[in-house]
């Protein structure tokens, strides 16, 4: 039992510091706009169409 307390305990540690280095913003990564590019183009056409 004691080694299940200490399992929960290092899961619900925040993460390192240096798993953080990828500054770059989740929305302008190439492989974002790749596997959401149905979901960009109904969007950008929907925009277009309310101009």
């Amino acid at each position: 039992m004691e080694n299940l307390t200490i399992s929960a305990a290092n899961w619900l540690k925040p993460p390192d510091v240096d798993q953080k280095k990828n500054k770059t913003p989740r929305y302008l990564t190439l492989t974002y706009w790749q596997n959401n590019s149905r979901k960009l183009l109904f969007l950008c056409s929907y925009a277009l169409l309310n101009l």
